[in-house]
């Protein structure tokens, strides 16, 4: 069992040891305490990941509010980063949402920002590398310019 509170400046869940698994504060501010955390690693091949994804445009169902939106299908999420998608609970007697009986599924997009930063920084490695080599390749051909009107000149 969970239990929900609220104050005035946040949304308090805990579990049913009465621990506090997350906060969310009046800005939308998520717990993230590291004293909260471990077995803490940084997450491998984030770049591969992410490029498995695909991000769709979409409306959603007139039951689910009928607007134009953006995002991820988390079943195509779930194939790539299973962790970032659950099984949405149903409450307490309620019927299934879907048709065919099966769980709606539900996204951690807070999980996924984790694995964008470190795909960021993957990119941002590579580009260093190829200017690194950009500039090598540069300065060579500058010399064999060089070299080239020199033997020309002779």
């Amino acid at each position: 069992n969970h239990t929900y509170y609220q104050t005035r400046t946040s949304h308090i869940f805990r579990n049913g040891g009465g621990t506090n698994t997350f906060t969310i504060d009046s800005s939308g501010n998520f717990s993230s305490d590291v004293r909260k955390k471990e077995n803490i690693s940084t997450i491998n091949n984030a770049l591969t990941k992410v490029s498995q994804l695909r991000g769709v445009e979409f409306k959603w169902k007139e039951e689910y509010g009928n607007k134009e939106d953006m995002g991820l299908i988390a079943q195509e999420v779930e194939t790539v980063l299973p962790r970032l998608v659950s099984d949405s609970p149903d409450p307490v007697g309620a019927e299934k949402e879907n048709e065919d009986g099966t769980p709606m599924k539900m996204m951690n997009y807070n999980g996924l920002f984790a694995v964008t930063v470190e795909a960021i920084k993957e990119l941002k490695s590579k580009i260093e590398t190829l200017e690194g080599e950009s500039i090598k390749l540069k300065e060579e051909n500058a010399a064999l310019r060089e070299r080239v009107t020199n033997l020309e000149g002779e």
